[in-house]
């Protein structure tokens, strides 16, 4: 039985802040019920199943600046943060696979990734890396993967069809979220915790209003 390895990415659209990316793998006996779109998932159901990706299994997350997209392009920005995301992932499994008691995933969190489990060792026991076949095989939302040293395979509308897949697009939503959540106490007065950065009709006045924030993608021309 073979490893698979979901990656998806959240925040291509919005106006400003970064992209993200998460890339997971699922235990077998994580129950895939749960998954769903998680763009039809309303915040709170996002949240909860998040919650449950982040303790029973291992991801890595990934994340290109709003300098980053500007300077190289939203395209070659998303394809960055999904290397980023995998390479994290590829380090806790090699973290794991070490005997290390810590929970690997505490590896590559960050403050905006603070609700992260402390290292419990009881969800390591659903995770026999062992029996399994490395390296995983890569399953991307879209047309176009990241380069990565490891069997990839594109899947358009993967997000609803594989649950690798679901699951790390609600664990690159519910992290650029909380991100912008966080970042807009910084700069309060663009409401980025409402509208994350997306292009609303109120952001959009907002920008007309103030400005164009810190975070602001100057690249895109809605700007």
């Amino acid at each position: 039985m073979n490893l698979i390895c979901g990656i998806d990415e959240a925040g291509r659209g919005p106006l400003a802040g970064p992209v993200t990316a998460a890339a997971v793998v699922l235990p077998p006996t994580f129950d895939t019920g749960q998954l769903g779109d998680s763009k039809k998932l309303s915040p709170r159901q996002r949240e909860l199943v998040a919650l449950e990706l982040r303790r029973e299994t291992i991801y890595g997350l990934g994340w290109a600046t709003h300098y980053e997209i500007d300077a190289f392009n939203i395209h070659q920005a998303t394809l960055i943060a999904m290397e980023r995301a995998h390479n994290r992932l590829m380090r806790a499994i090699s973290f794991l696979l070490q005997g290390n008691g810590a929970n690997p995933t505490s590896m590559q969190r960050g403050s905006i990734d603070s609700n992260t489990p402390n290292s419990r060792p009881a969800w390591r026991k659903l995770l026999p890396w062992q029996e399994l076949g490395l390296p995983p095989l890569v399953l991307v939302d879209g047309i176009h993967p990241p380069k990565l040293d490891y069997e990839t395979r594109c899947v358009i509308g993967g997000d609803r069809l594989h649950p690798e897949i679901m699951a790390a697009s609600i664990l690159a939503k519910t992290a650029r979220d909380r991100w912008m959540r966080a970042y807009a106490e910084i700069e309060p007065l663009y409401g980025y915790e409402q509208h994350k950065g997306y292009p609303t009709k109120n952001h959009k006045k907002l920008i007309a209003l103030h400005g164009v924030s810190r975070i602001q993608r100057r690249s895109f021309r809605s700007i």
